[in-house]
């Protein structure tokens, strides 16, 4: 089975829930783009840090409209629904030559 997109919907969550489910996926994505970095730092100490900043750069700005977002929600009643749309893709290219492998 070659899976593309999942779709998860939520409805009716309270704002404050909604804004830490939102926040969590971006800061995780955060803390892995440094954890990378750091990973290929500690193998070459000359890599750049120009493709992180970029990254980081997107995702503190993504955060910000979040924030903002949820910000601007305060003064409502409603509630939030919520759909995350999950795409993926395989680089089969990858593991090539291990299923080629045998004994």
């Amino acid at each position: 089975m070659n899976l593309n997109e999942v779709i998860i919907e939520e409805s009716g969550i309270e704002k404050n829930q909604s804004k830490e489910i939102i926040l969590s996926l971006i800061n995780n994505q955060i803390k892995k783009q440094k954890f990378q970095y750091r990973s290929e730092w500690e193998r070459d100490h000359t890599v750049s840090t120009e493709k992180r900043d970029q990254k980081l750069k997107a995702l503190y700005e993504k955060k910000a409209q979040v924030e903002k977002f949820f910000e601007d929600l305060l003064t409502s009643n409603n509630s939030v629904d919520i759909t995350l749309s999950i795409h993926t893709n395989v680089d089969e290219s990858k593991f090539h030559g291990v299923l080629e492998y045998s004994n």
